[in-house]
Order: structure tokens, then C-alpha cells, then sequence
């Protein structure tokens, strides 16, 4: 999967949009690009990829979060998130 595919999976959820709030440049690989809803801004995924690996950041709800790491040794606490509510995954893209 790209950051493209992943990006556009994202905003398939109903009224998501696509932003850059940490970038100048959109189109650069290592741009953070993040997800959220449109009538708020709040952010739920949060893609990059660093070191040619694809990464995303997602919200959820704490339980959740434990669930995912317990099973796959990817999934770690969000990169710079609060660690109770967002979860991390990243996998080579090459």
C-alpha cells in the first residue's frame, strides 16, 4: 500500500478531508499528512513515511489501542500522540 492508497482509504469515512498542517510541501514523502473530520478539524490518522516505511498514526479508544498491540508487533503507542488514544503502524513500502 502508498501513502496515497492509504490516504484515500482514510477519507472515506463520511465528511473527511485531507490536510497539512505541519508541511510546506504537500507532495514530499516525509509529509505528515493528517485526516479529519470536516465540521471540527479533529484529526483521527495522521501518514507518513520515514525511512521507507509507510506509518500512520490512528485515534481510538484506549482498549482498542492494547487490543492492536497485543496483537501485531507493529502496532506501537502513537509517535508524539498521548498514548492511551492513538496507535502507531508502519511496514516497509519497498
Amino acid at each position: 500500500m502508498t501513502k496515497r492508497e492509504l490516504i484515500n482509504l482514510c477519507l472515506e469515512w463520511p465528511g473527511a478531508i485531507e490536510a497539512y498542517p505541519f508541511d510546506l510541501v504537500t507532495e514530499a514523502p516525509d509529509a505528515w499528512a493528517a485526516v479529519q473530520h470536516e465540521g471540527n478539524k479533529k484529526a483521527f490518522a495522521f501518514i507518513s513515511v520515514r525511512k521507507d516505511r509507510l506509518m500512520i498514526n490512528l485515534k481510538c479508544n484506549p482498549f482498542e489501542a492494547d487490543m492492536w498491540r497485543q496483537a501485531f508487533k507493529d502496532v506501537t503507542p502513537g509517535f508524539h500522540m498521548n498514548k492511551l488514544h492513538w496507535r502507531y503502524r508502519h511496514q516497509k513500502t519497498m
